[in-house]
């Protein structure tokens, strides 16, 4: 995850191609808490083979012009199998 001019944009290598999402979303604590559930999501979908190469389904989804409705993950619910995003969670 980076802070790309003040917004949050998450970075990752799948099958030797990095990839990027810009999440639309300000750098603020709840924003990062936010933007890892989305991490977690790519992460198990990479590791059940359920990646979506569009990236349309780790897009925040936009409610009007006033903000976002977050896409419900279980953060407890998913574990992190892969080595990609050890930087993130500080492995």
């Amino acid at each position: 995850m980076i802070n790309d001019r003040g917004m949050l944009r998450l970075r990752w290598t799948h099958i030797g191609k990095r990839h990027s999402i810009s999440l639309g979303l300000e750098d603020t604590r709840s924003n990062r808490a936010y933007a890892k559930s989305i991490a977690r999501q790519i992460d198990d979908d990479i590791c059940c083979g359920q990646f979506d190469p569009s990236k349309n389904k780790y897009r925040p989804q936009a409610i009007g012009q006033t903000g976002y409705l977050a896409q419900a993950y279980s953060a407890s619910s998913l574990t992190i199998k892969n080595e990609t995003w050890g930087f993130l969670f500080g492995r």
